[in-house]
């Protein structure tokens, strides 16, 4: 998948280019499609406050400037977990 899809396999599909973890709570990813990568990435921000991108292996660089895949980011005032 070049991106997350919002409605997955039907002809509503929609990629999600920027998400927010405020966004993330009101979605559900099956867990044999997007759930596992998803869920890594939510745990990723809470735990560091970065953002964490999902996208594919070829455009890698893309997906890093921010022009391909999904970005996943902290919502504002987001507060990050502590060790």
């Amino acid at each position: 998948m070049p991106a997350v899809l919002r409605n997955f396999g039907t002809p509503q599909a929609t990629e999600l280019r920027q998400l927010e973890l405020s966004e993330l709570a009101t979605m559900s990813f099956p867990a044999g499609s997007m759930g596992p990568k998803v869920e890594a990435c939510r745990q990723f921000v809470l735990a560091t406050g970065r953002p964490a991108a999902i996208g594919a292996l070829a455009d890698v660089a893309a997906v890093f400037a921010g022009t391909a895949g999904t970005t996943v980011e902290p919502s504002p005032g987001q507060a990050v977990a502590s060790a």
